[in-house]
Formats: C-alpha cells, structure tokens, sequence
C-alpha cells in the first residue's frame, strides 16, 4: 500500500479586500474631504456676534475681529483690550487649519487606497491622520463655547459683567440689559460650519474604522490521503 499523502492543515490566505469594504472606505474619504474644506471655510467666517446699542461686533478666528463701534473696522483683539479672547481665537484658526489639512490629506490618500492604489499596508497610517484632524476640528468647534465666556471675563473685568440678565462672560449665547441699552449675543455661521466639519469628520473616521478588512481566513490546502 503507497504511503499516505501530505495531508498540510489549512494556511492562512490573503484575500484583497471586498467590495464592500472599499465603497465603504471611499466614502469615509470623501467625508473627511468634505470636512477639511468645510473647516477651510469656517476659518473664513464670523464665529459669534455681539450687537446692542446699535452697535455689531463679530468675533473671527484668528487675531483681529470686526466692529462697527467707529465705522466699520478690523481691530486686533490685543489692541482693543480682549487678548485672552483673541487667544482663544487665534488657537481656534491653528486648530481649523491643521485639522482641516489632516482631514484632506486622510481622505485624498485614503481614496486612493479604496480605489487600489496606494500599498495596502498604508491603511493604518491614514487612520492615524484621520484620527489627528477629526480630533483637531472637533476640539475647534468646543473650544470657542467653552472658554471664551472665561476669556472675555478676564479681559473686561467685573465692568462687562455687571449688566442684567445674561452676558458674554458666563454664556455664548444669551441676552441681557446694560444701563442705556439691551444687547443680545449668538454663535455665527463660522462656528456652526465648524460643528458640521467635526461631526462630518468622525462620521468618515468611524466609517473608515468599519471599513477595516477582516483578518484572513484559513483555507484548507488542496490534498488528500491516497489509498
């Protein structure tokens, strides 16, 4: 009788990744694509108005804001005496920037990798980076309601905070009553954009994370035991 044949236990077999899984990638890129340039535009736009007395101020990201107190002008936030909340501003705009950039970046190469053809080893990498800018946009968008009523506080004192009713240094949204006049105060479009960026942003990361192709399966060798 002829010895029995090798009969070698099942080996584990790549497979490329499914369909599925590559439209699902695909789309997880375009979102953190749409992210990036939406916290682009947010950087561009009014974050939060003030407006009483017949008198608006906008607050921007970056190192100036808009009032119309004499005229209509630009003024730098350390020079009209609000540095603490030109600080928070001006980590708003580094936050959007760098995020917004990281997002691109994430969804641009991530594309590529659903389409086949970026290495598939590079897969970890962009859900680093996507991991980086989702952070960075979502701590943007926080960042303003957060501390920016404790940066206008300590930049007016006690003397901006001592009208009725609700004011800029313990909420950012509200209104109140000052001795000649009421004034009201609201988040703007910039920041709101901001908030769509972010959440766009952890939807293409959790759909990128689910997009992650299965481990491989153990496929039985081709063999038998001859007779």
């Amino acid at each position: 009788m002829a010895p029995a044949a090798p009969n070698p236990s099942a080996t584990p077999t790549p497979s490329a990744p499914s369909r599925d899984v590559s439209r699902l990638r695909l789309a997880a890129s375009v979102l953190l694509i749409v992210a990036g340039a939406l916290a682009f535009v947010s950087s561009r736009l009014a974050w939060w108005t003030w407006t009483g007395g017949g008198v608006t101020t906008t607050f921007w990201p970056g190192s100036s804001f808009y009032t119309s107190t004499v005229g209509s002008r630009w003024v730098g936030y350390a020079a009209h005496g609000l540095g603490p909340v030109g600080g928070v501003y001006e980590a708003v705009f580094a936050l959007l920037v760098v995020g917004g950039i990281l997002a691109v970046v994430a969804g641009i190469v991530g594309a590529a990798f659903s389409l086949g053809r970026v290495r598939s080893t590079a897969g970890g990498t962009i859900g680093g980076v996507a991991i980086a800018g989702t952070v960075l946009l979502v701590a943007a968008a926080v960042l303003a309601p957060l501390l920016q009523p404790w940066a206008y506080r300590r930049a007016t004192g006690s003397g901006g905070c001592s009208f009725g009713g609700t004011t800029p240094c313990s909420a950012f949204w509200g209104s109140g009553q000052g001795p000649l006049y009421s004034f009201s105060f609201w988040a703007s479009a910039g920041w709101y954009w901001a908030l769509v960026a972010g959440a766009l942003g952890a939807m293409g990361l959790l759909l990128w994370l689910l997009g992650r192709p299965s481990a491989p399966r153990a496929v039985p060798s081709p063999g038998g035991s001859a007779p």
